[in-house]
């Protein structure tokens, strides 16, 4: 997985390293992630909206949750450019 090779560098950075091929990957990672994120906000989230309840919801997220890790956590927080 792409974000695998991203935590992969991030944890061999070592002080004064280059952080050109962390930047290359990263904006990878961004531009194949963004449509995903979007297609949820648009489709996903509604539908779910419309057809479960929220403890439906929060019951079924918190196990995603509890899977992912750290790395992934980050890959959610929105910075709006």
């Amino acid at each position: 997985m792409k974000i695998d090779k991203v935590g992969d560098i991030v944890a061999s950075i070592k002080e004064g390293d280059s952080v050109s091929e962390l930047l290359k990957e990263l904006m990878e990672y961004e531009a194949m992630i963004k449509p995903h994120f979007l297609q949820e906000e648009m489709e996903c989230l509604p539908l779910a909206r419309a057809y479960f309840t929220y403890p439906e919801i929060a019951k079924e997220t918190q196990k995603i949750v509890a899977k992912a890790s750290k790395l992934e956590h980050g890959s959610m927080i929105n910075t709006s450019k």
